[in-house]
């Protein structure tokens, strides 16, 4: 009997909290979003991007996050605080002016907890000449 009430308790506790359990997923998620689409992993030079962050058992996380090109030192970070737990933070930026491979990392007090690989290239640029 004690084992089904316990059940019941822990089914009843699950459902109070819209179903999230923590052996669902993990706690952090980080991707590279398009500002025009989802999740993507190829942009263009100049291109809007938002770096997404997400901590979902926690509420107003710091962290930090960085993008590297690809066997090249040279960071470009930011730092920002995740909202409400489980809710998208955004970091709008233009995407990279080189092209190339990118590596996102997200870190949470000098830990890693996400990161992302995106590929930035040169976009079809058409040449207007005005008309005579």
């Amino acid at each position: 009997m004690r084992r089904l009430a316990l059940f019941a308790l822990t089914l009843l506790i699950v459902a109070a909290f819209g179903g999230v359990s923590i052996a669902s997923g993990k706690r952090y998620q980080g991707y590279v979003g398009g500002a025009a689409s989802g999740k993507g992993h190829h942009f263009v030079v100049g291109d809007g991007l938002h770096l997404v962050f997400v901590d979902r058992r926690r509420s107003y996380t710091p962290y930090r996050v960085c993008w590297h090109r690809l066997h090249h030192d040279h960071r470009r970070c930011w730092s920002d605080e995740t909202g409400p737990a489980g809710r998208k933070d955004r970091i709008f930026t233009a995407a990279p002016s080189s092209a190339g491979t990118y590596i996102v990392k997200w870190t949470v007090r000098h830990r890693r907890r996400a990161l992302w690989r995106f590929s930035n290239g040169v976009g079809d640029r058409v040449l207007r000449f005005p008309k005579r």
